[in-house]
């Protein structure tokens, strides 16, 4: 069984359009049960206009139907170009994230850095630091050798000041005794 274009298009009907459909219908029953010929001429030009009109109506239909066919289409692609957008958007959203994260993090490390290399210049070089204590190491052993001579020494002098002091006390024991021996000669 063929379709008709009608069938095919599966037109839905307004209520305007089903009251011209009973307008058409009523036209054809009534012309084809008149007798008179002039009034079936009336009847007929009626319905004429009647199917005319209608077909018109039909073809706006269809012709607004497949407007908004295609502006459904277009709509679709339309939508479909938004959605990739979107989608392209979030993900540069994600990319431009994860960037942050990376630049707030070297901006951290950074300000890190300048701040324990301000700690750094408050200090002298480790080069000048490691020269001074060899230097100050060089200080302390020739100081160290200095002392241990300079103990030596005194315990020299220590000794001879003893020795001094013995002899001295010899001397004037034997002073005294000669004394005692010149006073009694006397």
């Amino acid at each position: 069984m063929a379709q008709t274009a009608f069938t095919q298009n599966r037109i839905k009907l307004l209520p305007d359009e089903t009251t011209m459909l009973n307008a058409i219908l009523r036209d054809t029953l009534q012309y084809a049960l008149e007798k008179d010929e002039e009034k079936r001429a009336t009847v007929f030009s009626n319905l004429e206009f009647n199917l005319t009109k209608t077909e018109l109506d039909i073809q706006q239909t269809f012709l607004s139907m497949q407007v908004s066919q295609e502006e459904m289409e277009t709509c679709q692609g339309t939508m479909d170009e938004l959605d990739a957008q979107i989608k392209s958007a979030q993900d540069e959203i994600v990319a431009l994230q994860k960037q942050l994260r990376y630049e707030q993090a070297v901006k951290a490390n950074k300000q890190e850095y300048d701040l324990l290399a301000k700690v750094a210049q408050e200090y002298p070089a480790r080069s000048k630091t490691q020269q001074q204590i060899e230097t100050a190491n060089e200080q302390m052993k020739a100081l160290s050798d200095h002392k241990a001579k300079l103990a030596a020494r005194m315990e020299l002098l220590k000794k001879q000041f003893g020795l001094l002091l013995h002899t001295a006390k010899d001397l004037r024991a034997m002073f005294d005794d000669q004394g005692m021996d010149a006073s009694a000669d006397l």
